[in-house]
């Protein structure tokens, strides 16, 4: 990060966009329409293949703000012949867009570690790629070179500065070639020593070569990458040192830290940076940093120049029309519209016990608040926060829906980390599709059944971070079906 920031103040046309939010858009690719996507998505490319220095895409949840970007990335590289930097702050968003990628049969290089081994990605890694390059395979054959000296080099004695006594290599090398000895070495030593000596200095240069062939395999292959998608430290990294780009596109940038997206921003002619100000901000550990503007993102700094170089993606795929009424009433200005083929994607069970009819049921709305007079605990020497009663409730209802073999997919999201240990204590056996998370780790995710569990419950009704209303957006968006959130009435009157 220090050294992005460093290299950002040699360059005053970078320096114009991020501090005076200077940009053109020319409008010169109306011809642009990929059947595949909605208006307001081949907008988007548009606008963003046309914008002279940056772009901002809004996107929402479910409205496809990858896909829309992976298709850009497509159309920029096999139609304009560009070269495409694609970044994100995690390794998790970076294989999202990778799959994307690969799925629009887009060929490109995956740098860095995938955070899960996925087959299809795989063959795009550097390491993959790499074995088929000429360079790589010198390198090889020298690797075993290089091997079958180091076991040669064995049956020598070490020529170490003990052994030496004192003595540099060139010195033992000169008294084996006159047969000399000294300081109570004997010729044997010297003419030991002397062969090891030689043997290291031809694998020193062999090692140096061997480097060499590697470095060469890897920039070859990213100078022919049209491409590369990597995270946005790695994209500081010293294999990418000289790259440049005519286009860098940086993926939940709203996530990162402005340094973060530095790294990545100095490396292209133009940026396009996507995400959602209205969900999760940056993870920043220090309260001071956070003071002084370290969790405000380069995205929405660059959002508040309010320049036209911006649009909100308005179409989600996900929720159902009460639930998409609900999320975009709350966050999105009622701006947020819902696909017509889920817009009736319900979960309504016919054979539900009565006791959840009301909840389950044929009749029951896609939006369901359970109130639960529970107490919040702490666990010792925790400063997270736990809710029996509530997990109780959540188990019980699981329970009911097992009942009916319930086969849809389950996600159960809380605010606090030792809920969620003891949910996953509770719901051993409960053989369900369930995944169980806080609110942080299931950004991104999605279930057509979400429980959102609220834990807190306090005399002073303080609902604690969940103040932070970009987290309810992350909690209640990740449902398709259904959403049920269950804690105390006043919590819940606070944070609603």
């Amino acid at each position: 990060m220090e050294q992005a920031l460093f290299q950002l103040h040699k360059t005053n046309r970078q320096h114009n966009i991020l501090l005076k939010g200077e940009n053109h858009i020319n409008n010169d690719v109306s011809h642009i329409n990929f059947k595949e996507l909605n208006e307001k998505q081949n907008l988007t490319i548009k606008m963003a293949a046309s914008a002279k220095n940056f772009f901002l895409l809004h996107g929402p949840p479910g409205t496809g703000k990858t896909i829309t970007l992976s298709y850009l990335a497509k159309y920029e590289t096999e139609q304009r012949n560009k070269k495409i930097l694609v970044a994100a702050d995690s390794n998790t968003a970076v294989d999202v867009f990778s799959r994307d990628l690969i799925n629009l049969n887009t060929d490109f290089v995956r740098i860095g570690q995938s955070v899960k081994i996925d087959k299809k990605i795989i063959p795009h890694t550097l390491n993959e790629r790499i074995k088929n390059n000429h360079f790589f395979k010198e390198a090889i054959l020298l690797e075993k070179k290089i091997g079958d000296m180091e076991n040669e080099m064995k049956n020598f004695k070490n020529a170490n500065m003990a052994n030496r006594r004192g003595y540099s290599f060139e010195q033992i090398l000169s008294f084996h070639k006159n047969n000399k000895t000294g300081r109570g070495l004997s010729s044997n030593d010297i003419s030991q020593m002397a062969q090891w000596i030689k043997i290291k200095f031809e694998l020193d240069r062999l090692y140096r070569k061997y480097k060499i062939l590697k470095e060469k395999a890897i920039a070859e292959i990213l100078q022919t990458s049209k491409i590369i998608v990597t995270t946005n430290s790695a994209a500081g990294s010293e294999i990418m040192k000289d790259m440049f780009f005519d286009y860098v596109i940086i993926d939940e940038a709203t996530q990162a830290t402005e340094p973060s997206s530095i790294i990545p921003f100095i490396k292209g002619k133009k940026v396009i940076l996507a995400g959602d100000h209205k969900q999760l901000p940056p993870t920043i550990l220090s309260y001071k940093a956070a003071k002084e503007g370290f969790s405000k993102s380069l995205f929405e700094r660059l959002l508040e120049f309010n320049n036209g170089s911006s649009i909100m993606l308005d179409t989600q795929y996900r929720m159902n029309k009460e639930l998409n009424d609900l999320v975009s009433d709350l966050f999105y200005n009622n701006k947020l519209n819902c696909e017509a083929k889920i817009a009736k994607q319900y979960l309504q069970l016919k054979e539900i016990s009565k006791e959840y009819v009301d909840i389950l049921g044929e009749n029951s709305n896609p939006f369901i608040y359970v109130p639960i007079d529970g107490q919040e605990k702490h666990l010792k020497n925790s400063s997270s926060y736990y809710n029996e009663n509530e997990a109780g409730f959540i188990v019980e209802l699981l329970r009911a829906l097992k009942k009916v073999n319930y086969k849809k997919s389950i996600g159960i999201i809380t605010g606090y980390s030792d809920q969620k240990k003891y949910l996953k204590e509770k719901l051993t056996g409960i053989d369900l599709d369930i995944i169980v998370n806080t609110v942080d780790g299931f950004q991104g995710g999605e279930k057509d059944l979400i429980i959102f569990s609220l834990v807190r419950s306090n005399e002073s009704n303080d609902p604690g971070f969940l103040k932070d209303k970009r987290r309810i957006n992350v909690a209640i968006s990740r449902a398709r079906r259904k959403l049920i959130i269950v804690g105390h009435r006043k919590i819940y009157q606070k944070i609603f």
